[in-house]
């Protein structure tokens, strides 16, 4: 019987293992993950009505500080996948929505992250891939309970 720190840490590697192989195959895409969670956020936005967003809304879901935001933007806008616009009544504020290329792009993503897990779930069988989504479902809720609330106090 393995006692629990070997267990935790191959749970660790595991989990380390499975996220690289992942990250792997999203990044072969030619897209990092930065870049495609800004392209899911504006995209899903747009689809709910709000066809642009200002960067602190943007930071502000994903997590991170503007300062970390702007670099990605930049390269964003340099690679053609979004477009910033200025506001007429303040020329201080920035909105932005993404171009064209960038819906396709996103298109051929989420492409590409389905056929991933259809592959995932081919390879597990039926079976598996179903204990699979209740371990995961389980692992998150976990993790979710170990997360500070908005306060910054730990969650019970």
């Amino acid at each position: 019987m393995k006692n629990t720190e070997e267990s935790g840490s191959e749970l660790f590697v595991s989990f380390m293992r499975f996220r690289r192989g992942y990250k792997h195959q999203i990044m072969e895409n030619g897209m990092r993950l930065s870049d495609a969670t800004i392209m899911r956020i504006l995209i899903h936005s747009s689809h709910h009505g709000v066809n642009e967003m200002n960067p602190s809304q943007i930071s502000s879901i994903m997590g991170i500080q503007q300062p970390t935001l702007s670099p990605i933007l930049r390269n964003l806008e340099k690679d053609g996948l979004i477009i910033r616009r200025h506001s007429e009544e303040d020329r201080r504020m920035t909105y932005i929505s993404p171009t064209e290329k960038a819906i396709l792009q996103h298109e051929a993503h989420m492409k590409r992250c389905n056929d991933i897990f259809k592959g995932l779930e081919e390879y597990l069988g039926a079976g598996d891939s179903q204990k699979f989504v209740e371990i995961m479902s389980r692992a998150a809720e976990y993790m979710l309970s170990l997360a500070p609330d908005d306060e910054g106090r730990q969650c019970p």
